[in-house]
């Protein structure tokens, strides 16, 4: 494998891989935000966590794909975009982690929020708890009959779930229940279901380890579908973030989620608000900026340095916005003129936190 001298790499993006001498995440992501430095005159590598170490990349001019490049130390700020949890939690990781940050090595969006973890941080903050949905974690299937007894429809969601997989809507009938199901890329359903029988399928799914209980809220429609907002997020100061860009999702007709991957559909944020708000539409958009930016903010008050954020938010038929969750490690954004904004800032944030570092 070639390598190469490196001479200034303030920056680089973290990742790992389950297959030896394999860069880990999505490449072509890498590749944007490596490219947006350059614009901005600095090199950014992808350090790549090895079971007996780190090696780093670069992409070089004129070429497609990384090359090993021999560094003497991994840069000073490091953007984690290990892709799946499990791959976080690995023994080795999670030294070189311990190592790096003893150093002093910055590593921004130091892991994965659990939606749980998301709850929490933000009902601590007065001004985001108006727009929470009521959540408990699942500790026994008995609670999901107490629930039941209060929101006639909610859901049961894996505490670590991505991408909608795995969450169940249950809605409660007269003497029976209805459960869909999402999987990847299409929604079970299971109808009149008794309560026993729903014990049963809920134990079956064991969704007493690392599940919650969470209200469904009666949003508003667009052309009679759900939609939510995507709103992402950056930093611009310590512990402050700043709008980037907003898009919106449409859920299938027969959806749980809106996510692409299972069935949703992207749509112009702006159309939407407008078509189902009319004149509000200008207000409403403002408070759902307003209130992404709190939440992100709460974000990132906690432990860790976070520099890109995302928040997921319904809007009521009044226009108030319902908090659903944030996403510690963003993907692309579809709409071109967000994402080409977005690797701008992110860059602007890494390379911010790298001065700082002298």
């Amino acid at each position: 494998m070639t390598t190469h001298v490196a001479t200034d790499w303030p920056i680089g993006i973290l990742t790992t891989s389950v297959h030896r001498d394999r860069i880990g995440g999505n490449q072509a992501n890498f590749q944007r935000i490596a490219r947006a430095a350059r614009e901005r005159g600095a090199g950014c590598v992808v350090v790549n966590i090895e079971p007996d170490g780190a090696v780093s990349y670069h992409e070089a001019d004129g070429r497609r794909g990384f090359q090993a490049v021999r560094l003497s130390d991994v840069p000073g700020v490091l953007y984690n975009r290990i892709p799946l949890r499990t791959l976080e939690r690995q023994a080795h990781v999670r030294r070189l982690f311990r190592e790096w940050e003893r150093t002093g090595v910055v590593i921004t969006n130091p892991g994965f929020l659990s939606k749980l973890e998301i709850h929490k941080r933000w009902s601590g903050q007065e001004a985001l708890r108006p727009w929470l949905l009521n959540t408990e974690e699942l500790r026994t299937v008995d609670q999901v009959r107490a629930f039941a007894a209060r929101y006639p429809r909610f859901y049961v969601k894996p505490i670590d779930g991505k991408a909608g997989v795995g969450i169940l809507r249950v809605e409660r009938g007269n003497n029976s229940y209805t459960v869909r199901e999402q999987r990847k890329g299409h929604v079970v359903r299971l109808d009149r279901l008794s309560w026993p029988e729903l014990q049963n399928y809920l134990r079956r799914r064991n969704v007493c380890a690392r599940y919650l209980l969470q209200q469904e809220a009666d949003t508003a429609l667009y052309r009679n579908r759900r939609f939510d907002l995507r709103l992402l997020l950056h930093r611009t100061v310590p512990d402050s973030f700043t709008l980037t860009g907003m898009g919106a999702r449409l859920a299938p007709l027969a959806g749980i989620t809106t996510h692409v991957p299972n069935g949703g559909q992207i749509v112009d944020a702006h159309r939407v608000l407008e078509e189902v708000f009319g004149k509000s539409a200008d207000a409403v958009a403002e408070q759902a900026r307003g209130t992404a930016v709190l939440a992100a903010n709460a974000i990132a008050r906690s432990p860790g340095t976070w520099t890109e954020l995302s928040v997921d938010m319904g809007l009521l038929p009044s226009g108030e916005p319902c908090l659903f969750e944030t996403n510690a490690k963003p993907m692309k954004f579809d709409e071109s003129l967000i994402e080409r904004e977005a690797k701008r800032r992110l860059t602007g944030a890494l390379l911010a936190l790298a001065d700082t570092r002298g």
